[in-house]
């Protein structure tokens, strides 16, 4: 397949919104892929959905979930995610996804400061960490999982309501 090709079947594939590209070389020793879909439901990160929640575009977003997955030979990252609304106050589903989240291992509160030692130490161990999270004031962040494999809610107030934010992302090859 020329350069020229790829690149054209790359443009059409996210021109259309949602894409799947898969590269192969030689028998079956090497593979490449990216695959993009504008659509992802709640059940598909694993979690639960907050009762009486229901699926929203995030401020400024006119999809309400993704799913991104990228290959490179033994290298996969798969990421979904999901924007719900509820009704309800942010600190009663927050009590609802900590409970969800303890299915996935310890559970993280990334509102609470971590030392830099920390952090140092989770990130030997391959452990979570919450030193890429932005917690604004009102915004409750939750993790749990493993490095490979976590779940992330984020919980932030919206007006009478609550806009809660559901991923998933896998993450293999790195080792």
């Amino acid at each position: 397949m020329s350069r020229l090709h790829i690149h054209r079947r790359i443009a059409a594939a996210f021109l259309a919104g949602a894409a799947t590209l898969s590269l192969h070389a030689g028998a079956g020793s090497f593979s490449a892929g990216i695959r993009i879909e504008n659509e992802a439901r709640p059940e598909q990160t694993g979690l639960a959905v907050y009762p009486g929640a229901v699926q929203q575009a995030r401020k400024g977003s006119e999809q309400d979930g993704a799913q991104v997955e990228f290959s490179f030979g033994a290298y996969r990252l798969k990421v979904v995610g999901s924007s719900l609304r509820s009704e309800d106050a942010p600190q009663r589903v927050a009590e609802f996804y900590q409970r969800e989240l303890g299915r996935f291992g310890k559970l993280i509160d990334c509102r609470l400061p971590q030392v830099a030692k920390e952090r140092q130490r989770a990130r030997k161990a391959g452990e979570l960490s919450c030193d890429d999270i932005d917690v604004r004031r009102g915004r409750i962040v939750y993790k749990a999982g493993s490095r490979g494999d976590h779940r992330v809610v984020t919980i932030e107030p919206s007006g009478e309501g609550t806009a809660i934010s559901l991923v998933h992302v896998e993450l293999r090859g790195l080792d």
